[in-house]
């Protein structure tokens, strides 16, 4: 039995130490005959540029290393073998790229998480950040115009449910957790500043068995920012801003998700992962359409993204919506002649080159919105050059 125990190893041996060969060999042909064949992998990538040979650089050993890292992502099969490999690690592991899984396969990121149970912040910085909120929501009532801050959920907060057992754990020990969108609120309702936290609201519809989040994405999904809407307008309404009542005139499902619903299932970047449909799809309806519409301004997340899209679907309450993003992207959507024109994506702008002259003379309202898990740099550039602005112009 032994003796054809190790016969048998060897020939598993040999067999794999040949595949391991006619692979290597089969990708250097293709690499020679310059066939390289690949599957689209999601996520941010940039790419090494080829070397150009030089005598300097290849006895400097520079042009090694930069063709080394070129080849590292050219050579035939590689996004292939990257899935493969991923397609391992997900299913034996609960974390990779990031990414968590928790009850049920609802996926959560490692930095949201600790968004919501570990990070701290630095309340000197959130302090000067505020006061310039302050300052900028004084500056525009005093010009008849509105500052509306609005704070967008965080899923680990909201489905906390599905966290990972070992956050379950973490999340039982630490006592202060979601300090940073309470303190913003605390600070933001004493000063009667018009704000929004979509946390209450997103925990309520989850407790009334509505899906706010998918399993395979990190956002809501469209019933989510639907929601977020009718609320936000209803704020608006009763703070005297005059708006078009919005409600949800119907829910159905597909089984295609939006871009959104799909992130993180996508980043996965496997064969195969799991099932997260039906999605929903919220059908909106405005009423009182004759209320003024007003030109807006927003300072945003990757969270406007499901609510642009809604607009581009049922329309919008406004005339006129442009927004930065916190990765200094832009959109910018408006009516002609009664039809909603416009570009999802602009050109994007660093903090210091935004125009604020044009923002106080061309937009009647200021929105302001990030994840509660984290308050990103570029707002609090934007804020503070903002502010420092009103008070130059001011003076």
């Amino acid at each position: 039995i032994n003796k054809e125990y190790k016969k048998f190893m060897q020939i598993i041996k040999k067999v794999f130490i040949g595949s391991c060969f006619g692979i290597l060999i089969l990708i250097m042909v293709l690499f020679l005959l310059k066939i390289n064949p690949q599957t689209p992998l999601s996520g941010v990538f940039i790419p090494n540029e080829k070397p150009k040979i030089k005598k300097q650089e290849i006895l400097s050993g520079k042009y090694q290393s930069q063709y080394d890292k070129w080849f590292s992502d050219n050579f035939p099969f590689r996004s292939y073998i990257v899935k493969a490999y991923d397609q391992i690690l997900y299913s034996f592991k609960s974390e990779f790229n990031g990414i968590q899984k928790g009850k049920n396969k609802d996926l959560h990121g490692t930095m949201w998480i600790n968004g919501y149970l570990i990070n701290e912040f630095d309340k000197n910085t959130v302090d000067e950040y505020l006061n310039n909120i302050k300052f900028i929501d004084q500056y525009l009532k005093s010009k008849n115009k509105r500052l509306i801050y609005m704070i967008s959920p965080n899923k680990a907060e909201v489905r906390r449910k599905t966290l990972p057992f070992k956050y379950k754990l973490i999340e039982k020990i630490v006592k202060n957790k979601s300090e940073l969108r309470k303190y913003i609120t605390k600070f933001l309702e004493e000063r009667e500043i018009l704000n929004f936290d979509t946390t209450l609201l997103m925990e309520t519809k989850e407790k009334e068995n509505k899906k706010m989040f998918p399993k395979g994405g990190i956002h809501w999904n469209q019933l989510g920012a639907s929601y977020a809407l009718v609320d936000l307008f209803e704020k608006m309404n009763n703070s005297g801003i005059k708006m078009p009542k919005v409600s949800i005139k119907n829910v159905t499902s597909s089984n295609i998700p939006t871009s959104d619903e799909a992130d993180y299932k996508d980043l996965l970047n496997v064969y195969k992962s799991f099932n997260d449909s039906p999605y929903p799809v919220a059908e909106l309806e405005y009423t009182g359409i004759d209320e003024r519409k007003y030109n807006v301004f927003g300072m945003t997340t990757s969270y406007t993204n499901m609510i642009v899209e809604q607009f581009f679907r049922y329309g919008m309450p406004f005339q006129r919506f442009k927004r930065l993003y916190y990765n200094q992207q832009q959109s910018e959507l408006y009516y002609n002649n009664g039809v909603i024109s416009g570009e999802k994506w602009l050109p994007g702008i660093q903090m210091d080159q935004v125009n604020f002259q044009e923002i106080l003379d061309s937009y009647d309202i200021l929105i302001i919105e990030h994840n509660a898990g984290e308050l990103p740099q570029a707002h609090m550039e934007f804020v503070k050059n903002f502010a420092n602005y009103l008070r130059n112009n001011k003076n």
